[in-house]
């Protein structure tokens, strides 16, 4: 290649670039025309809508509402706007908000930014400007809680917006919205009988730098724990408000690098392994400890390592060729002692993450069993027949942590 040709396409790659970073229109900025609404119960109507391709929708983008709702005098009481994502019988308010009856005008400048897997939509009020009813003197766009971050946590209640929801155990994961598919965008306005409201310049776009791939740099360390309620920590007890789940302990062993723990309980392996793929900041760059499989177990051991394996392997082929992976084996049962064919199957399956996998299994088998009676777990680690307590949940994290110092993490 020629030195022109190599600036030509260095230039090309650069241009293209500056344009997929640009914000994306997804709503042109429109009016919707005047508007009666004569019905006597208070119901909403679309006002403006446009359908987003599949695609379009990019983990860790922020979505931005802007615009301005007009009333038209006279007016009488209480009005109300929606904005809603639309797909199939499936519907999400993303922004919202009650307008009294003293303001004609109303702008608004909401944002929600999407996490990277696309599950989930944060915001700092699901009301526009933080207020559940705006009034006169309510202007306030921004704000500050002294709500914990716990209250945005993406695995259970949460006040931030669902794009997907999770049954009781065993876990289901049911998208609400599939951003790989087209999605409706609506803005919807609520009136009184007898009143005219507008939508006027209202528009929506996303903002976020895109090339075709996560480009969120990665912090050094920056490790995601994934799994079922293993990980999630079923069986742990808080002291003082501290959690004791294997990845805050580490988080605490280990302070200086983002940790976050994604166990989800009563989750399989291929769910478990379906999150981190639809996941392309943290399931694909960042340094993982991989605990899956439990809640596939079978008696016959060749069957469950089959299943298993497959989930690894395609694990394996998503992940960035720097980034680390370690994986957690099982460890015994009160309810598995020797001689029970789930038991026989466990240890085979250990073997075969061993053959595979070799230094990048964590082994929590042996120091769980330690103390233990016919091939049983010390009782004063369980919480009950599978779950750890605290100070089992210890020893997973004290093995962990010995597997990261061996290997140079």
């Amino acid at each position: 290649m020629s030195a022109v040709d190599a600036a030509a396409r260095g230039s090309a790659a650069r241009a293209l670039r500056e344009v997929m970073a640009r914000p994306k229109t997804l709503l042109a900025q429109d009016r919707s025309g005047p508007v009666a609404f004569t019905a006597a119960t208070q119901t909403f109507r679309t006002m403006l809508a446009t359908t987003i391709p599949g695609g379009a929708i990019i983990g860790g983008g922020q979505l931005r509402l802007r615009g301005q709702i007009a009333k038209y005098a006279p007016f009488t009481a209480g009005h109300a706007w929606r904005a809603r994502l639309v797909q199939g019988a499936n519907s999400v308010v993303i922004a919202q908000n009650t307008i009294g009856a003293s303001l004609s005008n109303v702008l608004i400048d909401q944002s929600v930014f999407v996490s990277s897997d696309r599950r989930w939509g944060f915001a700092y009020s699901l009301n526009a400007l933080a207020q559940a009813t705006l009034a006169t003197g309510q202007v306030a766009a921004t704000g500050a809680s002294t709500s914990p971050p716990s209250t945005l946590n993406p695995n259970g209640t949460s006040t931030s917006i669902a794009f997907a929801t999770y049954s009781a155990a065993p876990i289901v994961e049911t998208l609400l919205i599939d951003f790989a598919q087209p999605v409706e965008f609506r803005v919807e306005l609520a009136g009184q009988s007898g009143d005219v409201l507008e939508l006027v310049g209202f528009g929506a776009e996303l903002v976020a730098a895109h090339t075709g791939r996560a480009s969120n740099f990665v912090p050094a360390g920056a490790l995601c724990c994934w799994g079922d309620s293993l990980t999630q920590g079923s069986g742990a007890t808080a002291v003082a408000g501290v959690p004791y789940d294997y990845p805050s302990q580490l988080r605490r062993m280990r302070t200086g690098r983002p940790m976050i723990n994604r166990g989800l309980g009563g989750q399989t392996a291929v769910q478990i392994v379906d999150r981190l793929v639809a996941d392309p900041i943290h399931g694909k760059s960042w340094d993982a400890v991989v605990w899956l499989g439990i809640n596939d177990a079978s008696t016959s051991g060749a069957a469950w390592w089959a299943t298993l394996e497959l989930q690894i392997n395609r694990l394996l082929a998503f992940r960035a060729p720097a980034a680390r992976t370690m994986f957690v084996n099982f460890h015994p049962r009160t309810d598995w002692p020797a001689g029970n064919a789930f038991n026989a199957a466990l240890q085979f399956v250990n073997a075969q993450l061993a053959a595979k996998l070799g230094s990048r299994v964590v082994d929590v088998y042996t120091p769980l069993l330690t103390g233990g009676t016919a091939g049983a777990p010390n009782a004063a680690y369980m919480a009950d027949t599978i779950h750890l307590n605290n100070t089992g949940y210890g020893i997973v994290t004290t093995a962990v942590d010995a597997r990261m110092t061996a290997l140079g993490w």
